[in-house]
């Protein structure tokens, strides 16, 4: 009896030593050491909108790994025209103008890693809506509206002018789905943005 019990012991023993050498060790995405920054960011960008002259305005809030890649959200309103005051004034109807509003991740790598002046590709995946608004007669006006998703690719020069502020220019290109507004092309959204970037955090 003595010696089964021993030798059960002796298995179990066994068995739960192979069960722990066969266990992978953890792996984790942030290793020891890794630095993480955190940031908000603003932008005002020049766009062509229908083939008119618009203004983006873009903020953004993310986290970047070693100062190479950054994760984030952000969203983008931008219009080719004002928003007409007709019931205080009839007579101002302006042309048709053309809306939009979208958001969504921001993947950013970064190179080279760390140095003052630098290159970030930021792209955009995401979704949004259009709007257009267009003149009848008197105060009286159409709206229509329309939803669409997108995927906009960037590329800018960053500098580091402080430890927690940084000032970048660049360019982006948006492309659409296709868009289903009356007297308005399907890639009306379509085109490229220029502008301006100031990002303060822990960079």
């Amino acid at each position: 009896m003595k010696t089964l019990l021993t030798s059960l012991s002796l298995l179990a023993s066994t068995a739960a030593f192979a069960q722990q050498a066969e266990q992978p060790a953890l792996q984790t995405l942030l290793r020891p050491g890794t630095h993480c920054g955190f940031f908000v960011a603003a932008s005002a960008q020049y766009a062509r909108l229908a083939g008119q002259d618009a203004l983006a305005v873009t903020g953004r809030l993310g986290v970047s790994f070693n100062r190479s890649f950054a994760l984030g959200l952000g969203g983008t309103a931008l219009t080719n025209g004002r928003l007409p005051n007709r019931w205080n004034d009839p007579a101002d109807t302006p042309a048709d103008y053309l809306a939009a509003a979208y958001g969504g991740i921001y993947l950013e790598p970064m190179f080279p890693a760390g140095k003052a002046i630098h290159l970030t590709f930021p792209v955009l995946l995401g979704a949004g809506a259009a709007t257009r608004e267009g003149s009848l007669n008197g105060p009286y006006y159409r709206y229509q509206a329309d939803e669409f998703l997108l995927v906009e690719p960037g590329v800018q020069l960053e500098v580091n002018l402080l430890r927690f502020v940084a000032l970048g220019a660049g360019a982006s290109y948006r492309m659409t789905t296709g868009l289903n507004l009356p007297d308005t092309s399907s890639k009306a959204l379509n085109g490229m943005s220029a502008g301006v970037t100031l990002k303060l955090g822990l960079l």
